[in-house]
């Protein structure tokens, strides 16, 4: 008997999708369980660099609007 998706690895879902193991509504499922394992590694906080992305996008966001106005003036 195969194992239900929801006990494979990410890694073993990408390569059963990309090998083609999984067809049409069994890729589909697949690639449904790895979005939501995502969102939910990013509402938590699994990401490593994920405040440090934030933080530099927030300071680059800062400056570009910061040139601007020091520009129009």
């Amino acid at each position: 008997m195969a194992k239900p998706m929801t006990d494979l690895s990410d890694d073993e879902l990408r390569a059963g999708i990309k090998n083609g193991d999984y067809e049409g509504r069994d890729a589909l499922i697949a690639a449904e369980i790895l979005k939501r394992r995502h969102e939910e590694r990013a509402r938590s906080g699994g990401y490593v660099f994920g405040k440090v992305g934030a933080l530099v996008a927030s300071v680059w966001l800062w400056l570009t609007i910061r040139l601007r106005l020091r520009k129009t003036d």
